[in-house]
């Protein structure tokens, strides 16, 4: 059975109106995978995507709050509190550098296995 596939079954109500909360579940998951199970041999990040991983995070909160409503259950306070969770900004030394260009050669991409 799929990730969450289970809803619809228990509930009659896919998910379907969840596809890039669930993309971003997934990615923190492959990233949560390969710290916890090392699948790859080495691991490897950039400043730009330790900013990104805690963006996801109100993403999450949308995908379990999703998930309360087809189940007909309220959100919890601590699902609210991950949906008005600010973004994170990366602040550079120099900021007429802008940002640099990261291509899946570079950062955690470039040390992962998983390519979903």
């Amino acid at each position: 059975m799929k990730t969450f596939e289970w809803i619809g079954r228990i509930t009659s109500r896919g998910l379907d109106d969840a596809v890039e909360d669930k993309k971003r579940f997934r990615l923190l998951k492959n990233v949560r995978n390969h710290m916890n199970h090392f699948a790859a041999p080495c691991l490897a990040f950039t400043l730009k995507d330790v900013q990104e991983w805690p963006s996801h995070v109100p993403h999450i909160g949308r995908l379990l709050w999703k998930m309360q409503m087809k189940m007909d259950e309220p959100p919890s306070k601590g699902i609210d509190e991950m949906i008005i969770l600010p973004a994170v900004h990366l602040v550079p030394r120099d900021p007429s550098a802008g940002p640099p260009e990261q291509g899946p050669e570079v950062g955690h991409s470039s040390s992962s296995w998983s390519t979903t």
